[in-house]
């Protein structure tokens, strides 16, 4: 992309690493991270190989030879060079060391993103207390890391977690004594409406707030709670329970800390996959040994949704956001070129997540549910929607579309198919963003 005069500030997790400015000097750290970057392209298009064959063949043990794991796991560490040298750079980071000054301000604590090599560092240590202690005690090893990760973002998280956790457990636990089908709908509802009303409170207050003049005097602290963290798939997640269990596709879980793990566990915390009830509890009661198979294959994901991340992500930002900043300074040429190449860094980028949070999952030995299966070579946009984000789509088929599809059986008519379409698309738009351009999207 054409940066022309305009500077241009490459970041990675919103922090600088070098300036294309020509009044100023580049240092030697910034000149190995651009030997770095320069590295990367050459492997990008190893990666982007990858992703043309489908999960399930790529770890067949036709193809799973020592070079191909060894390739994988070379990712690795290409990308923790990546974060370190970034977390080297001479730009002020919260880290425990600077933090000793101010021990009564919670930025000493790192933040255990996916993209910093202190979650790594947890997450080993985790996995030698994980696999140290009794199998039964296993879940709560996992429940205490959960929490730790999230509150390493910030301590009023976890407090918001636990009250959508009690309520949806004990609205489980109400459905299982329920004595007839009447009841179990009113103790759905009060439930599904008390969760996804904290939802809507936390996620569009500040619209409303904003648009009436009152957001401006509020409160700093205040501001920092309006959009949790994974809250948007913690609450869905419990509303596919509560469902569930009302319809008997899935049994209450009446151990409060496994239940608790279901909506908390760490990997699919931040972005997802969406789980199921049914399938991600039973697996929380059965015994897991270390599998060194499946350890590979859960370092090969990380490696790979690692890579993808720091190496493709980052770099196809600079293209995409350089374009959008200024489109009137483009051909039209170089306007298409900015559009695919956000179009592959949404992708990129959320696949990456979901590669990552599969691997750390692999470790301990839990399976979550695979997000994305070739979406871009989809022959339709309905096949396209099978294939994207498959969690988020499947959850609203089962809980949005057939069950409005259900109520109006009676006038089968393609408006009326039209209708609930809409409605499950303009829910999907709210989900992803508090703005008006996501509802009209």
């Amino acid at each position: 992309a054409r940066i022309g005069n305009v500077e241009k500030l490459v970041t990675c997790d919103e922090r600088p690493l070098f300036s294309l400015n020509q009044n100023q000097p580049i240092s030697r750290t910034w000149l190995m991270i651009l030997v770095l970057n320069t590295g990367s392209l050459l492997l990008s298009s190893v990666i982007l190989s990858f992703q043309l064959v489908p999960t399930d063949i790529l770890y067949t043990k036709k193809i799973k030879t020592f070079r191909f794991h060894t390739l994988l796991l070379g990712f690795i560490l290409f990308a923790f060079v990546v974060a370190l040298i970034d977390d080297l750079n001479p730009v002020p980071a919260h880290t425990p060391i600077a933090g000793l000054l101010d021990l009564l301000n919670w930025d000493w604590i790192p933040t255990l993103s996916f993209n910093s090599y202190l979650t790594y560092i947890f997450i080993g240590l985790l996995l030698v207390l994980y696999y140290l202690v009794k199998d039964n005690k296993r879940w709560l090893v996992l429940l205490i890391a959960s929490y730790v990760f999230l509150i390493s973002f910030d301590p009023i998280f976890p407090i918001l977690l636990m009250g959508v956790t009690l309520i949806t457990y004990f609205s489980g636990k109400s459905l299982t004594t329920a004595e007839d089908a009447e009841t179990k709908k009113k103790v759905f509802r009060r439930g599904a409406l008390s969760i996804l009303g904290i939802l809507l409170f936390f996620k569009y207050a500040p619209l409303l707030w904003s648009s009436a003049g009152v957001w401006a005097g509020a409160d700093a602290v205040w501001q920092r709670i309006v959009l949790p963290l994974g809250m948007s798939f913690y609450i869905f997640t419990a509303f596919s329970y509560l469902k569930d269990v009302q319809t008997g596709k899935a049994p209450a879980e009446l151990h409060f800390g496994k239940f608790a793990l279901y909506l908390a566990y760490f990997p699919k915390l931040l972005i997802g996959p969406i789980e199921r009830p049914k399938a991600f509890l039973a697996q929380l009661n059965e015994q897991h040994l270390f599998n060194e198979e499946r350890f590979v294959i859960g370092l090969s994901r990380i490696g790979l949704g690692l890579a993808k991340r720091l190496l493709l992500t980052n770099r196809l930002a600079v293209i995409a956001d350089t374009v959008f900043a200024q489109p009137k300074s483009f051909s039209s040429a170089e306007l298409v070129v900015g559009l695919l190449a956000f179009t592959f860094q949404v992708y990129v980028d959320f696949s990456a997540y979901t590669d990552i949070a599969i691997g750390i999952s692999a470790l301990f030995g839990i399976h979550l549910t695979e997000n994305f299966q070739q979406p871009y070579f989809a022959t339709s946009i309905s096949d396209f929607w099978r294939r994207w984000h498959i969690s988020f789509s499947t959850w609203l088929r089962d809980y949005v579309f057939l069950p409005l599809e259900f109520e109006s059986r009676r006038v089968r008519t393609k408006t009326m198919q039209y209708f609930n379409t809409l409605i499950t698309f303009l829910i999907s738009g709210m989900w992803h963003g508090a703005t008006i351009n996501f509802l009209l999207w």
